[in-house]
């Protein structure tokens, strides 16, 4: 298995190539497990390779909340959950809901944010009702990024009107705000000009 790893890290494109093919041959999670360690040091060039393992999506999931519970080190737990960002599945929903809320450390929940607002993108209405209010307490923090992170899971509703809220951050002078209000969700949809209702 390190063989195999040094050779996915390999310069050369070609041994590369060959050790995908050798990886995505593997029939369960015995080889993704190494490579899950590996992102969540901070080899985020892995997520191409993993995203292969779609249908092992929960259980990466799964792997990825036990490194978080089980980790001591802040920056792995972190990882962790920027991990079920890159991998999303909406079985990990309450857990990021739990991480998302008031009184976690900064790290955690802005990644839990924004896996929340990407789930949106993919669910059922219901689940836009579950994490409404999460968002809308997010525009409110005090922090840049929980704030930004609050305004990317508005622009991805598709049940709510949100005009309102997002006109907030249009007027704001940070960019990355303005940037995240104006997620392309909110584009396709039109509400950034209120040409179109939610």
């Amino acid at each position: 298995m390190n063989k195999l790893i040094s050779q996915l890290q390999s310069s050369n494109p070609e041994i590369v190539r060959q050790a995908e093919k050798k990886l995505i041959k593997a029939v369960d999670l015995k080889y993704v497990a190494p490579l899950l360690s590996l992102y969540l040091s901070g080899n985020t060039g892995l997520t191409v390779v993993i995203s292969r393992y779609r249908k092992h999506y929960g259980r990466i999931n799964r792997l990825l909340i036990r490194k978080f519970k089980t980790s001591k080190r802040k920056h792995t737990r972190e990882m962790a959950i920027w991990g079920l960002n890159d991998f999303l599945e909406k079985s990990s929903a309450p857990f990021l809901k739990k991480i998302a809320r008031k009184r976690v450390y900064l790290g955690f929940r802005t990644p839990a944010l924004y896996a929340l607002s990407n789930i949106l993108l993919y669910e059922a209405p219901e689940t836009e009702d579950d994490v409404y209010e999460l968002f809308v307490d997010a525009i409110n923090d005090r922090t840049t990024q929980i704030r930004a992170a609050g305004f990317t899971g508005l622009s991805h509703m598709r049940h709510h009107d949100t005009r309102e809220l997002l006109a907030r951050a249009f007027k704001d002078p940070d960019h990355l705000i303005r940037c995240n209000a104006l997620d392309w969700e909110a584009m396709r949809r039109g509400i950034y000009s209120g040409t179109k209702k939610a």
